[in-house]
């Protein structure tokens, strides 16, 4: 995940890293999807704003695969890529559930 060190989201972070990320789909499974609708992850986050070429090749992956090659070119996200203040978010997993 990526987002601004600045936030709150990133100073809870630094006081308790000890956090929980839940993907849900929504709703209900539309019909002939994939039994997995939804996955929460609990464990531990790192946060990594260093070395800065890491942050932003790990930040334009992440952009790139939700807003694709053409998307990732818009102004924003570049602006938010290279932002001194970007930091990326790495959970460890220590408890997975699936539904």
């Amino acid at each position: 995940m990526s987002g601004f060190r600045s936030t709150r989201k990133f100073r809870e972070l630094r006081l308790n890293p000890r956090c929980a990320v839940v993907v849900d789909g929504g709703g209900p499974p539309p019909e002939g999807s994939p039994p997995t609708w939804g996955v929460l992850l609990e464990g531990e986050a790192e946060l990594i704003d260093s070395p800065v070429e890491f942050v932003v090749e790990q930040s334009l992956h992440i952009y790139t695969r939700y807003l694709g090659e053409e998307g990732v070119k818009d102004p924003e996200p570049q602006s938010w890529i290279y932002d001194a203040e970007n930091t990326l978010i790495k959970l460890k997993p220590e408890n997975v559930y699936v539904w």
